[in-house]
């Protein structure tokens, strides 16, 4: 153990003794002294740690240190990739060995903080020097940080790839609060992976911003709750905005980080202009941006999506959208082309490759309509509108067709 920790730093005020009454008896010994500057190794998974003080009471079962220290590194290679750097820390912690031959580590009422967290929590660590994995038992909380700055606590070493790559995008800024994590269970990504480990978080958000999936529209001005449970995430949220639009309810779940999926439900409300932004700027919509940015609108609308976006290509699946738009007494019109529909009701449906609609009711130049709309092979949409109309109503102030005609 020591050999492979390498410990250093200084000892202070030592006092120590020994007995052996025996060649044949176990030793006893006793020390106590003041420490500074520590460090050691991380070693079968255990943490390592640089810029340690404190004081110690030790003999050959058991032991009680008191924790202190300014500027410290911590490293635990099992969970995180880069050290976590601590400006204070303070905590109690005892050891004792076990008859069954375990070392337990406790730290009681730590507490610890940077320029980023502030946190306190208790921890028990288990080693058994002939196991390569160390088992923990963790608990923390933190009153409030920044969630762009969580990517850096993220445990991405027992994390797949894609998954630590889309949450490192995807948590682009906003606040958290009351906030917990725990973790009990062997340190090691196979026990994250088969459950043995239990790893819970969870933390309320304001204000925060979701990069989903790129080139698609940010979700921003969130409210809700984050969890994590092992290998799954779930964001559920009472308040957000896309395009100024309001989110009432939103839904966002990955099940499984080793098949990475995210499924996001979104339920909106707001303007038409809004809701047809968001349309003009997702792939579904790809070659028709000019048609919808020279349409004028007005009134309310309900917009419902649902996504599911693979998040690695070993998944074999392309991004799924199923998504609804309840018209309720819109006005959309085309000024240059002089198409004005108002009185708009009825529901558009839309896919990832496709618009439907059947039986829109609307009113162009003061009769009733109805409005279907189809996706034709090659992506082209169709829009068939129907009514009954005099020529004066589809041409006004024609004057080429015979006086019959009018």
């Amino acid at each position: 153990l020591i050999q492979n920790a390498e410990p250093g730093g200084g000892i202070y005020n030592l006092l120590f003794s020994y007995w052996s009454p025996k060649p044949d008896t176990i030793p006893t010994y006793a020390a106590s002294g003041e420490f500074s500057a520590v460090s050691w190794n991380a070693w079968k998974s255990a943490p390592g740690l640089d810029g340690l003080d404190g004081t110690f009471d030790l003999d050959q079962d058991d032991g009680k240190v008191l924790l202190s220290g300014q500027g410290m590194g911590v490293r635990i290679p099992n969970l995180f990739q880069q050290p976590l750097w601590i400006d204070s820390l303070y905590s109690e912690l005892a050891w004792q060995l076990k008859e069954n031959g375990l070392w337990d580590i406790s730290a009681s009422n730590f507490e610890l903080q940077n320029e980023d967290i502030q946190l306190q929590g208790e921890a028990v660590l288990q080693i058994d020097a002939e196991d390569a994995k160390p088992n923990l038992k963790l608990t923390t909380s933190f009153p409030k940080f920044q969630i762009e700055k969580a990517r850096e606590y993220l445990p991405f070493k027992i994390m797949p790839e894609k998954t630590g790559k889309w949450l490192t995008r995807a948590l682009v800024a906003g606040q958290a609060s009351d906030a917990s994590f725990s973790y009990d269970g062997p340190l090691s990504g196979a026990a994250f992976k088969d459950g043995s480990a239990v790893m819970l978080a969870s933390f309320d958000v304001v204000n925060a911003e979701l990069d989903y999936k790129k080139d698609w529209p940010v979700i921003t001005g969130i409210a809700g709750k984050v969890a994590f449970k092992n290998a799954s995430m779930t964001l559920a949220a009472d308040a957000a905005t896309v395009y100024d639009n309001q989110v009432k309810k939103a839904t966002a779940e990955i099940a499984n980080f080793f098949r990475p999926e995210l499924k996001l439900d979104l339920d909106v409300e707001g303007a038409l202009t809004g809701a047809l932004k968001y349309l003009r700027d997702i792939p579904v919509s790809r070659g028709m941006e000019g048609v919808m940015d020279a349409a004028e609108t007005a009134g309310e609308v309900d917009l419902a999506l649902k996504l599911d976006i693979p998040l690695s290509k070993k998944l074999n699946k392309k991004t799924s959208v199923d998504g609804r738009v309840d018209f309720n007494n819109n006005k959309l019109s085309f000024p240059e082309n002089e198409i004005v529909v108002s009185n708009i009701k009825g529901v558009l449906d839309f896919t990832e490759s496709s618009y439907t609609a059947e039986n829109i009711s609307g009113n162009f130049r003061g009769s009733a309509v109805d409005i279907d709309v189809n996706t034709l092979k090659g992506k082209a949409v169709d829009i068939g509108v129907t009514g009954l109309f005099s020529v004066d109503q589809l041409l006004p102030g024609n004057t080429l067709l015979p006086e019959i005609a009018h």
